[in-house]
């Protein structure tokens, strides 16, 4: 009698397939962390948002293929907050001074919501293992890539505002990365079996940990510590549930003990070497280790951010309810600064704390919703925590809570949310726990108009691409412009800047290094227009009023450089050039006690070229007759450069007024020693000399002026005149 097959046969388990979605994803977890541009401006953002837009257009293109998914809608409780949240990012572009920068900042959090949305209702709890390996991967290649920053040995040619970043453009950025990888990396490492895979995960741990080490980043120290502190609380709390399955034991001690070791002799044996570049230029203080944990007390990097801080504060004050739009802080905080921390040549574009950047763009309603999303999240992983059943799950939940905890800690002395890889992983992470937490109390919606939101995200995602490519190219644009400024390529910084805002006006300082080019070049109306538009977009930029000023003074209007110029102090009060230009604007308009005065305001405010100065100071004496005075300064300028032809000529033609013919004489000829070539010294040498009844050296000197003289024809006949006169009296 044949064997009966049983009724419930066992089969072997099959390997997880990949969807599309999954590799999609994948691909996208892995290539915006990587991704750079060698030319940039806006360090690591708009190549690594073009690159997040693409990825993201092809999740929710996969979304709308798959007929399974799109039927239903599923709900969370983060919706709420989250939703209002973006609503008033939204609106706040009607009242934003600057809207295609409020436009930037929309489209990214739009971007990250919809992000959150397509993970949501096209993952399941038994996605998410498959897609924690490729962000460990990835944030160990960027710890490697930084590591080999650190120690000088090599990946320098990836650009940096600070190294060691990897391939996130600066170091902050790279340890905001790392601190919500970390976790992850751990937990992997935990649940490993084989010893391979252990190895594997503690090998990447070390190399995360000691690139965070390496970055000496202290908000993300702060930050992953507190959020580890506070997961032990919470695991003392509800200690009966235990974290380690104890039926599977594993050689983790040894691989960690290696893993420790590995970390200490790279901290004690490897210095930073990256030849004056990164924190060994930029923070010096910071590059050994010890001194990066004390550098507060030495340094006046915190009394900088206290005083943003405290700024930022006062902006919140003023507009408590509606802020000042989105991604408007940087445009708006120069008015409250005065000098503080806006100094020339840089202006902050955030205020370095998260929390307080949402109350001042939005207002206290829209930190309060920020707030609410933040802690509706780290309810549902509290939860999460408790309900679960298996110790794997437990630990995947504290792994979690401690990477969003984490980057919510380092926030307070960062910007992470404007971010782009550290944004896409926060978002990522978030959406796990709502996954999650989804599958114990699944929630879903069922109405016509769900089938239709992968399809309205797919059209808002392709103009979110468009506008990322737009703004890409511009960045592109804009910083081939500046790398020709040093060379003084005037025309190709016009070129290139003309070529970026063609795409849009995704920086208005493409205006300010335009306009001086143009001012450069001689054409000065041109310089107005560009110093105007950008007030338009940026109307509290110090350099743009002192630029427009400048250019207002080299077309004789000087009316209007004074009341461009009396708003400076205001934003910046010791600012020197303004203070020299105001006093030229004053000098030309023959109002010369208004122009001493502020001509002294610039020498009082340490320039670094207070000779400069001194010499304006000097013919303004000297054009309201106060000789003295004004020969007191000429030689205080020829004390430190007696090779000035400048003021050695200026000097020469003070002591002709004094009538000190012999020092005006000798003054003259020194002066023609530097500039053999300057026809005024050979006028007023003449001048002396007809003085003295010298009219044969008269003669010379005139002479000499005629062939040097290429200017206006008009004093060519008077010289002329002179030397026919000289030349009857003298006879045959």
């Amino acid at each position: 009698m044949p064997n009966k097959s049983p009724k419930n046969p066992k089969t072997p388990p099959t390997k997880p397939h990949l969807r599309p979605f999954d590799i999609v994803l994948m691909a996208t977890v892995v290539l915006v962390p990587l991704i750079y541009e060698e030319n940039w401006v806006f360090v690591a953002f708009y190549t690594k948002l073009l690159v997040f837009q693409i990825g993201l257009c092809a999740l929710y293109a996969t979304w709308v293929l798959n007929r399974q998914s799109i039927g239903a809608f599923r709900t969370s409780p983060i919706f709420l907050p989250l939703g209002l949240y973006i609503s008033l990012s939204t609106l706040s572009i009607f009242w934003a001074i600057n809207p295609v920068e409020a436009l930037v900042h929309i489209a990214q959090h739009v971007g990250l919501l919809l992000f959150f949305l397509v993970l949501f209702n096209n993952l399941t709890p038994q996605d998410l293992p498959r897609h924690l390996p490729p962000i460990v991967i990835t944030a160990t290649l960027v710890a490697f890539t930084g590591i080999l920053q650190f120690a000088g040995w090599g990946m320098h040619g990836i650009p940096s505002a600070g190294l060691p970043s990897g391939t996130m453009g600066y170091r902050n950025y790279a340890a905001m990365y790392m601190i919500l990888s970390l976790p992850l990396g751990v937990f992997l490492f935990l649940q490993a079996r084989r010893i391979s895979q252990i190895g594997l995960w503690g090998f990447c741990i070390s190399l995360m940990f000691i690139f965070l080490i390496c970055t000496r980043t202290r908000g993300a120290w702060l930050g992953l510590a507190t959020a580890c502190v506070i997961a032990g609380l919470v695991g003392l709390i509800y200690k009966r549930h235990s974290l380690i399955d104890p039926k599977q034991p594993r050689p983790h001690i040894l691989i960690a003990l290696a893993g420790l070791i590995l970390t200490v002799l790279f901290v004690a044996l490897v210095p930073p070497n990256m030849g004056a570049r990164g924190i060994e230029r930029q923070s010096p203080a910071k590059a050994d280790l010890i001194q990066a944990i004390t550098s507060p007390t030495t340094t006046s990097s915190i009394q900088n951010r206290l005083d943003l801080s405290r700024h930022t504060l006062e902006m919140i004050a003023d507009a408590p309810l509606l802020g000042v739009g989105m991604g408007n802080w940087q445009f708006t905080y120069p008015i409250y600064d005065g000098g503080d921390t806006v100094w020339k040549g840089s202006a902050p574009r955030r205020p370095h704390n998260d929390y307080l950047w949402a109350a001042a763009e939005l207002g206290l309603p829209g930190l309060a919703l920020f707030l609410w999303f933040l802690t509706q999240v780290m309810l549902q992983t509290l939860r999460l925590f408790k309900s679960v059943n298996t110790a794997s799950q437990r630990l995947f939940a504290l792994c979690l809570g401690i990477s969003l905890l984490a980057l919510m800690g380092h926030a307070f002395f960062s910007f992470p949310r404007e971010r782009i890889a550290p944004s896409m992983l926060f978002w990522m992470l978030v959406a796990f726990v709502a996954i999650l937490d989804h599958s114990h109390r699944p929630t879903f919606t069922r109405l016509p108009l769900c089938t239709w939101i992968p399809r309205l995200g797919l059209i808002c995602l392709l103009l979110a691409t468009w506008f990322a490519a737009r703004s890409t190219l511009f960045d592109r644009h804009f910083a081939f412009a500046l790398g020709y400024l040093q060379p003084q390529a005037w025309d190709r910084v016009i070129q290139e800047t003309t070529l970026a805002l063609q795409k849009g006006v995704f920086d208005p300082q493409a205006f300010l290094i335009r306009g001086v080019a143009h001012f450069q070049k001689n054409n000065y109306n041109e310089a107005v227009q560009d110093n105007l538009k950008c007030l338009n977009y940026h109307p509290n930029l110090v350099n743009a009023l002192n630029n427009l000023g400048m250019a207002y003074n080299e077309l004789g209007q000087h009316q209007k450089a004074i009341a461009v110029l009396q708003r400076i102090p205001s934003i910046d009060r010791d600012h020197v050039e303004s203070h020299a230009n105001l006093g030229l604007a004053y000098q030309g308009l023959k109002q010369y006690d208004p122009s001493i005065a502020a001509y002294k305001q610039a020498l009082a405010r340490n320039s670094d070229s207070p000779d400069e100065i001194r010499y304006h100071l000097a013919t303004t004496y000297e054009q309201q007759g106060n000789m003295q005075q004004a020969s007191t300064l000429y030689a205080q300028i020829l004390k430190n450069n007696p090779n000035d032809a400048r003021t050695l000529y200026r000097s020469g033609v003070i002591f002709q007024r004094l009538q000190q013919y012999d020092r005006a004489i000798r003054t003259f000829q020194k002066t023609l020693q530097f500039l053999p070539n300057y026809p005024p010294a050979y006028y007023n040498l003449g001048e002396v000399y007809l003085l003295q009844a010298d009219t044969t050296r008269a003669l010379s000197a005139f002479e000499a002026f005629l062939s040097n003289w290429q200017g206006n024809p008009q004093p060519v006949q008077v010289v002329r005149q002179k030397i026919e006169t000289l030349r009857k009296k003298s006879g045959p």
